[in-house]
């Protein structure tokens, strides 16, 4: 339909284009507001054509231009349409000819239509138009609208080509004329036809004969008007297409391609006489069984009826009785099918036509008419039938019965098939058989079974059907056993006993139950899936006649208001009375209120506004004749026009009852975009408590949203006042914030509907909600009316500031002011680590007030209470670094306090504190620590309450908690983590003990620090005003990956305030380093005399693939106590086995770090994993923890496959490295001839695929790049095998590779390209991972190496007679290049010689795939055989003949050496032997692995040659 419709607009602009002097354009339109529901008419010209439209033309056409654009609600401009109305009829457009969208976009549209009839000012002149939105709800302006009619032409175009009557050679061509033309040209050619413009033909009359014509061909024509004189011609239309007849016994084939439709891959062919029948016979043929679908249709042009249609195989024979026939394929994008091999038959229509739609009625227990549509005239026929699955035998049951004919003597509840076939009498004889229909008896009542259903089950393969004894019964289908799986395999209950019908029941899981069917017929089916998992169905059956008093359906609740509503429902008997029962609604049926009623609908009223409800009918239709209940049945009543106080809304539900919400407008224009805005539901200041609150983000710029209350009705009662609990906090946190400094939320009120509206309250910078919220009183005194609405409009204003809060409102309250008013604007000051003084705003004339205060979030009455005169209130006896809630109220008298206000909380600060002291992260930020994000040591820090330290598992350990993290890479970065403020002036002497590491980021791998980074530790005895250096980190002496302790002296630090700090700085420098520099704890302790720490343990080797005997040892420790150390022992164990311990001179002074290399060596030539295990003993050592390390060194075994498991790590700049070790596995070299066929990824888990790169480390150092970031979101890599002769290249997938598949590699020199180096030694599958948030394992993969090489084979050599042999010479089949010593190139060359001598010839073969090269050479010596006799048959016999391959040759009467060779009939030598063969013996020839054939057979001496054929079987 799109496609007609844009070629509609191009035909209409086309000849608007002839007419364009004559146009004519009323002035221009608009701007109109077009609102959803209330579509404006626009007016252009009356009766009396007042617009002055020309009166010399009437009109046919027009075009209508306008400008849209999009208002509230969020209206597409393709949901605009436009009627045309003049006093001749309407015209509708829709969507717009040009123009439209599915989008809010603005843009200009047109609408081009023809009038109903032609357009004549001058006898009625009136035209209007209609604009139209139909999105509900919505509006959109239409500005600028030109409209513009175009006069009918003076010589009309026909219309409706068609070609009838037509034979394999002619046909006739008529048209519809477009006015009163007599005469018209044409032309006309073989489709697909281009026209010139030149007429085939001129001056024709309607309609034409077009003859001379091919048969089975299309033909597309041509028609214009000729009108005569100034009229002249209309445009061409067509083109119009037709088939000759013909193509009876003709064949072909057909080749589909991708993206295959209807249009582009029709084949169509015709019968040679119309009406005949054509049969179109497929011989081969396949489509790809998933993707592409292939029709074969009854008609020429692909319409029609489907005679068949399918995916996989077309291979079959489809007949059509229209005389037309063709086929089409829908494919996708790409291709995977077989030639379509086809051929075409044509027969006369049967004499005896078949007959069709069998079916059976009026069934019985015992008996049913069988009915059948005749085929012809005949009026008589046999039928054959019996039990289903009955199976034909072609001999009648019954003969020249009529139809109906009436089937008796049946079994009850059984199925039964039959067949019918015309008997046309005389020679016209019987059609063929057709069915079989299919009808069950009825009788299943009482019946009982079981039933197990199967895999891939359908209602086809699975359904089980009922139907009851008396047609008319009520049967009733009860399970009391059985289950389907649930989450794969459907189970249905029909009322119809062929499994249509209406769905009684469905499900999945248990089907347990009893389920009724009132149509007498009942059953059921499965849908499932490739497995079963469900249990036996057992059920039985039960029928009983239609009740007396059948129940009401089709319960329905009209004219709803906010306290009444129609209740409704369909009498399904002839009952005139009702019992009718509702309320609340799931209520239970018998606890609501019920009536007896003779009314349909019943008028129920006094319902509550803004409630669901439910209701329940049954039908009375006698005393003590009722039917069983219908129902439930549910509505919702409407809001009250007006609500009166006292009114509390809670906001437990969002958008709460009769409220609304807008996204737009000011108090000055009022809300706009209703039944939206960027309120949300959410629990009140972000606490987590409960959904109790409506909050809005004040962050973005033009955020003007509104929340609008229903109407209240204030004229009774009051004086009323309007209680709001607000609060602001930072966004999705609890923290405190100032609005912005042009923000505003405001109160509003309007007293007229909505139209204006006024503001009672302001909030913004000035008058800021607390962060623990209060409630806020505003007077209603002055609002006595009966229209009251109330909005809460909240604006960011257009100042762009960095404040990002959120406004929360958790009570809307309407009441009667109290007599003694709650205080508000809770504060706490003067806060100390142990107390803090309470206070609040008295609103009232109350002296004295009961405070009650607790932990944080504490229930109030649980709490401590105490009366006080005094405000602020001063509370002590407080924890330090605790947090804290209260409440207070106002006493007004005795027995007279107001409500409870609160709670506002406060936390108490953090006190000094003394060693020992230790602090593990595993929070951040730790309690009394600090953070900031600028400054230095030099300057101080600044910034406080934020930084780039993260709380993390240390060293990427995975964990997630357990230490501080900064990542250092972004050039500036300098962040603090600062201390509480310590007391060292009593004790010690003190020490600090830091733990610190660097990893790569997000990894485990070492990484450098940049040149210019640092990390230092601080302290400060002021306060944090000054800062002294204890320590620097950095590119020199930054901690190890595997972590190690830092232990600075304290001795000088023995005041009462002292802070520490870790401040971290990425320098100035723009280094490529990025790492993590991780914290893992924090303790100040007693110094320690004597403690020597292990820092690193190394080995000279690393996992790999070629250790030796003789690898040394390295231990790295430091002297971290106060004393020197001298004269102590250190050692290494290796698999358990200690060496003998080496002693350490020294002195090594404190704080020093020594790196020694132990004299004894490791043996490690083995392959086997080595675990070393070095320490350090020093007797007096009071930390045993750090005095050994362990780590391991796998000597890798030789083998072609990697099994283990490695962790894939995030960010891991060194990546993970799979070793495999080849060593003595395979041939020295790389070469053509043998070549790294594949790579074989056989189990990689990762959830995210494109996270990873991963390359090939070869022996001989290239980096082969495998994949760099594809499969996109797509898990795991599993059975992927990289190799150069895979169709899709790894760039390709998109969706991951967890279900395998073969993929050629991103390098695009390819596997095969790496060779000439030893491929015995290491090969690295090196992974890594470029991004965050998952980490993966690699778990297995392994090399295939192939052996391209092949044998070059002339055969032997042989011996020819000049001028008269040739033979041969076949370098052998592949996909091979040739080069041949006589610079021929061919697979064969023929060798002939009329020199005597011997010629050496030779071939290069170079496999094209590999390049692997095979060189082979022949020896053929021509001999001057001219003066020699042939040998006759009575020197040479050859037998048996024909054979399977074995020969024997018997040469008699012959001195002379003997030669023999095969040839085949092309002249290729096949076999040859030149010595060997005795006289007076059998030689045999063996050929067995000679293809089978007629060969040439040659015996040669120089006495001569015999020659005959042999013949292998």
């Amino acid at each position: 339909m799109k496609n007609f419709t844009l070629l509609f607009s191009a035909l209409l602009l086309t000849a608007f284009s002839w007419q364009a002097n004559a146009q004519y354009s009323f002035p221009v339109a608009g701007p109109v507001n077009v609102p959803n529901g209330a579509a404006p008419t626009v007016n252009f010209n009356d009766l009396a054509n007042t617009a002055g439209v020309p009166i010399t033309d009437t009109y046919s056409t027009f075009s209508v231009s306008v400008d849209w654009v999009a208002g509230a609600g969020g209206p597409y401009s393709s949901e605009g349409d436009l009627t045309m109305v003049t006093n001749s009829g309407s015209v509708l457009i829709d969507p717009a000819t040009t123009g439209s969208a599915f989008s809010s976009a603005s843009v200009t549209m047109t609408f081009d239509g023809t009038f109903t009839a032609p357009y004549d000012p001058s006898s009625d002149g009136l035209l209007d138009i209609v604009l139209n939105q139909s999105w509900s709800g919505s509006d959109a302006d239409w500005s600028n609208i030109v409209v513009t009619i175009f006069p009918t032409p003076a010589c009309p175009d026909p219309s409706a080509g068609t070609a009838t009557n037509i034979t394999s050679s002619s046909a006739d061509l008529s048209w519809t004329a477009g006015g009163t033309e007599t005469m018209w040209d044409l032309e006309y050619g073989v489709a697909p036809y281009a026209p010139t413009g030149t007429p085939s033909v001129s001056g024709v009359t309607n309609p034409y004969n077009y003859s001379g014509l091919a048969p089975g061909t299309t033909y597309e024509f041509y028609v214009r008007a000729d009108c005569g004189g100034t009229n002249g011609t209309s445009a061409w239309v067509g083109p119009y297409s037709f088939t000759t007849y013909g193509d009876c016994a003709s064949s072909g084939s057909y080749d589909y391609v991708s993206n295959s439709t209807m249009a582009s891959s029709l084949q169509s062919f015709v019968a040679n006489t119309p009406g005949d029948y054509i049969t179109l016979t497929f011989s081969a043929g396949t489509t790809e069984s998933c993707c592409d679908d292939w029709f074969i249709m009854d008609a020429a042009d692909g319409t029609g009826n489907v005679i068949a249609s399918g995916a996989g195989s077309i291979v079959g024979s489809y007949e059509s009785t229209t005389g037309e026939i063709s086929f089409y394929v829908e494919s996708d994008g790409s291709v995977n099918g077989t030639t379509f091999v086809y051929g075409l038959a044509c027969s006369p229509p049967p004499s005896c036509p078949d007959p069709s739609a069998g079916t059976a009625t009026n069934i019985t227990s015992s008996s049913a008419d069988l009915s059948w549509t005749a085929g012809g005239t005949e009026t008589m026929w046999d039928l054959e039938y019996g039990v289903a699955p009955y199976a034909p035998t072609g001999t009648p049951s019954v003969s020249g019965v009529t139809n109906p004919y009436n089937y008796s003597g049946l079994a009850p509840g059984t199925t039964y098939e039959f067949y019918v076939r015309a008997d046309c009498g005389g020679t016209n004889g019987t059609s063929a058989w057709v069915g079989p229909y299919s009808f069950t008896t009825y009788g299943d009542c009482a019946s009982s079974g079981s039933y197990d259903y199967v895999s891939n089950s359908t209602m086809a393969s699975s359904l089980q059907s009922f139907v009851a004894n008396t047609p008319g019964d009520y049967i009733t289908l009860t399970f009391s056993a059985g289950t389907t799986e649930s989450c794969c395999d459907d189970w249905f209950i029909m009322d119809a006993a062929d499994g249509t019908g209406n769905v009684i029941a469905s499900g999945a899981g248990s089907i347990v139950g009893s389920y009724e069917s009132t149509t007498g017929e009942i059953s059921f089916y499965v849908e499932s899936d490739g497995s079963v998992n469900g249990t036996t169905f057992v059920y039985g059956l039960a029928c009983s006649p239609p009740p007396s008093c059948p129940d009401p359906s089709a319960g329905t609740a009209t004219n709803i208001t906010s306290s009444s509503a129609d209740l409704g429902w369909t009498e399904n008997g002839t009952a005139t009375s009702w019992e009718v029962e509702w309320g609340a609604a799931a209520f239970t049926p018998g606890s609501g209120t019920a009536v007896i009623t003779g009314t349909n609908p019943h008028a129920v009223t006094g319902l509550t506004a803004n409630s669901s409800y439910d209701f329940y009918v049954r039908a009375i239709c006698g005393v003590g004749d009722t039917s069983a209940w219908a129902g439930p049945t549910s509505f919702t009543t409407l809001c009250p026009a007006a609500y009166s106080p006292a009114y509390l809304e809670n906001f437990t539900s969002f958008v709460p009852g009769c409220w609304d919400e807008a996204s737009d407008g000011t108090p000055l224009t009022g809300p706009t975009g209703a039944g939206s805005g960027e309120w949300g539901h959410t629990d009140y200041l972000n606490n987590g408590v409960a959904n109790d609150a409506a909050k809005i983000n004040l962050y973005n710029t033009g955020t003007s949203d509104w929340l609008l209350s229903p109407n209240f009705d204030m004229s009774v009662g009051g004086p009323w006042e309007l209680v709001i609990n607000a609060g602001v906090t930072t966004y999705n946190a609890t923290g405190s914030i100032a609005m912005g400094s042009d923000d505003s939320v405001q109160v509003v009120i309007s007293t007229d509907g909505g139209l204006t509206w006024g503001a009672i309250y302001t909030w913004d910078v000035n008058n800021t909600p607390s962060n623990t919220g209060e409630p806020y009183a505003i007077d209603l005194a002055a609002y006595t009316g009966a229209a009251n609405l109330f909005g809460i409009w909240a604006s960011e204003g257009v100042v762009d500031d960095s404040e990002d809060y959120d406004f929360h409102i958790n009570d809307f309250e309407i009441r009667v002011p109290p007599l003694c008013a709650e205080p508000s604007a809770l504060t706490a000051t003067n806060i100390t680590p142990a107390s803090a003084d309470l206070g609040w705003v008295e609103n009232g004339s109350a002296i004295s007030w009961q405070v009650e205060w607790g932990t944080t979030a504490f229930t109030a009455g649980t709490g401590t209470a105490v009366a006080t005169a005094t405000n602020p209130y001063a509370l002590t006896g407080l924890t330090a670094n605790s947090t804290y809630d209260f409440y207070v109220r106002a006493i007004c008298g005795v027995g007279d306090t107001s409500v409870w206000t609160g709670p506002y909380s406060f936390t108490t600060p953090c006190s000094v504190y003394t060693p020992q002291y230790l602090e593990t992260f595993n929070t951040w930020v730790s309690p009394c620590w600090d953070q900031a994000d600028a400054g230095s040591p030099a300057t101080t820090a600044t910034s406080f309450g934020s930084s780039n330290w993260n709380s993390t598992g240390f060293l990427n350990d995975g964990s997630g908690a357990g230490a501080v993290k900064i990542n250092l890479y972004f050039t500036g970065t300098e962040d603090w983590m600062v201390s509480p403020t310590f007391d060292l002036s009593a004790g010690g002497p003190w020490e600090l003990k830091i733990e610190a590491g660097v990893t790569g980021w997000n990894s485990t791998a070492a990484q450098p620090m940049g040149s210019d980074d640092m990390v230092q530790v601080v302290a400060s005895t002021d306060g944090g005003a000054t800062w002294s250096v204890l320590h620097t980190w950095d590119a020199t002496n930054q901690p190890s990956v595997n972590g190690e302790f830092l232990q600075l002296d304290l001795s000088a630090y023995t005041g009462a305030s002292n802070i520490f700090a870790i401040w971290a700085y990425d320098g100035t420098v723009n280094d490529p380093e990025d790492f993590d520099f991780h914290i893992g704890s924090f303790e100040i302790k007693e110094a320690s005399a004597d403690d020597l720490a292990v820092l690193e343990v190394t080995t000279s080797a690393s996992t790999g693939c070629s250790l030796s005997n003789s690898e040394t040892v390295t231990i790295q420790f430091k002297n971290t106590g106060i004393s020197s150390q001298s004269n102590f022992e250190v050692g290494y164990s290796v698999n358990g086995t200690p060496i003998t311990p080496e002693t350490i001179a020294g002195p090594i002074a404190a704080g020093d770090t020594i790196t020694y290399t132990f004299t004894a060596l490791v043996d490690m030539s083995i392959p086997m994993v080595y675990d070393i295990e070095a320490y350090t003993a020093l007797a007096s050592d009071v930390d045993l923890s750090n005095d050994s390390m362990s780590i391991s060194v796998n000597h890798i075994a030789p083998s072609l496959t990697f099994n283990d498991s490695l962790l894939i790590t995030d960010g891991l700049s060194n990546g993970t490295h799979g070793i495999v070790c080849t060593n003595g596995l395979l041939p020295n070299e790389l070469t053509n001839c043998y070549k790294l066929s594949a790579v074989v990824i056989d189990s990689l888990v990762h959830t995210w695929d494109s996270d990873l790169t991963i390359y090939l480390i070869t022996p001989n150092g290239d980096s082969i790049l495998l994949s760099a970031e594809n499969g996109g979101s797509g898990d795991d890599y599993i059975g992927v095998v990289f190799t150069d002769t895979a169709a899709t290249s790894i760039t390709a997938g998109t969706a991951g590779f967890g279900a395998g598949g073969y993929y050629s590699i991103e390098d695009v020199n390819g596997l095969g390209s790496y060779i000439g180096f030893d491929p015995n030694g290491t090969w690295d599958l090196w992974i890594t991972d470029g991004a965050a948030g998952d980490n993966g394992m690699l778990f297995a993969w392994h090399l295939e190496f192939q052996d391209y090489s092949f044998v070059a084979d002339l055969g032997a050599d042989t011996v020819l007679c000049i001028g008269q042999d040739s033979v041969m010479l076949d370098a052998g089949a592949g996909p091979y290049a040739y080069t041949w010593s006589t610079q021929e190139t061919s697979q064969t060359i023929l060798v002939s010689s009329s020199s005597v001598g011997t010629v050496e010839y030779s071939v290069l073969i170079t496999d094209t795939i590999s390049m692997c090269q095979a060189i082979d050479t022949v020896n053929v010596t021509f001999d001057n055989c001219s003066s020699i006799s042939e040998l006759t048959g009575s020197n040479v016999n050859i037998y048996p003949n024909p054979s399977n391959g074995n020969f024997i040759v018997s040469l008699s009467n012959i001195s002379e050496q003997v030669s023999v060779q095969v040839l085949d009939m092309q002249g290729r030598l096949i076999y040859s032997q030149i010595e060997g063969l005795k006289v007076g013996k059998e030689n045999v020839i063996s050929l067995e692995n000679v293809e089978r054939g007629v060969y040439l057979i040659s015996v040669s001496s120089n006495k001569g040659r015999y020659t005959q054929s042999i013949v292998i079987e």
